[in-house]
């Protein structure tokens, strides 16, 4: 394990780390890995909870597709069965004639994102990101969100091995101040779901510290389940502010 840990600072910690430096994820289509071959897995097979199957519309996969995600307790559970422990792709199959629509998925109460529905009026896929799957079954929740769309399939294929990061030590903004330049912070500064630690340490994404959002985002145990909460807060990757009194003060 790399010796980096990350730092969870909330409050007035953060507020006065803000302005040294930030970085964002972003979600990057990976380049076709032709010697692995996508895995399927049907939204109509899944649990249904206050949606139903349909098959109305055209173009979609298998058996037809999961629709009715209108009240807020709406959701679909996708059992993923995964060939081995790893890191893996994951899409999402889906249609979304009313608009743009964002959907949360979930999994295992050990990971979560939302993910951007864009527009389209026949069956499409979306890239929902790098996931960290056990070997066998994995359950996949995705919550209603913003709603108004249809679900086809989840597709896994396992992550391609990256590149050796080559980070360098110039920050994009020249006018920054001497201090900030020796500090040279890559932070979350605001999010909604928090990294799970694993994923970081599998990654190799150093964040030096990230500050979640109150409100929903921790109370509505969907973006950060109490079992997440509690993995994250005692993983020895992450140092808490009882682990760093100096800077308390």
């Amino acid at each position: 394990m790399s010796k980096a840990r990350q730092v969870l600072w909330t409050g007035a910690a953060a507020a006065a780390v803000t302005a040294a430096a930030a970085a964002f994820l972003l979600l990057k289509e990976p380049q076709p890995e032709k010697e692995m071959q996508p895995l399927l897995f049907e939204a109509e097979a899944g649990v249904l909870n206050g949606v139903h199957a349909a098959a109305e519309l055209s173009g979609y996969s298998g058996d037809g597709y999961v629709t009715g995600f209108d009240d807020d307790e709406d959701s679909l559970t996708v059992f993923v069965e995964a060939p081995e422990d790893g890191l893996y792709d994951m899409w999402v199959g889906y249609s979304s004639p009313g608009g743009d629509k964002y959907t949360m998925l979930s999994l295992d109460d050990r990971q979560a994102a939302e993910i951007r529905l864009a527009a389209s009026g026949t069956f499409t896929e979306a890239y929902a990101g790098k996931w960290l799957l056990r070997t066998g079954r994995n359950e996949v929740l995705i919550s209603r969100n913003w709603g108004w769309y249809n679900m086809d399939y989840i597709k896994i294929r396992k992550a391609r091995k990256r590149p050796e990061h080559r980070v360098e030590r110039r920050l994009v903004n020249p006018d920054a101040t001497p201090e900030t330049v020796e500090l040279l912070l890559a932070a979350m500064t605001e999010n909604g779901p928090i990294p799970d630690p694993d994923l970081l340490v599998k990654t190799e994404t150093h964040w030096s510290w990230f500050c979640t959002w109150n409100g929903d985002f921790i109370n509505d145990g969907i973006q950060n389940s109490e079992d997440h909460i509690r993995h994250v807060l005692h993983h020895e990757y992450v140092l808490t502010l009882d682990e760093v009194k100096e800077l308390r003060s």
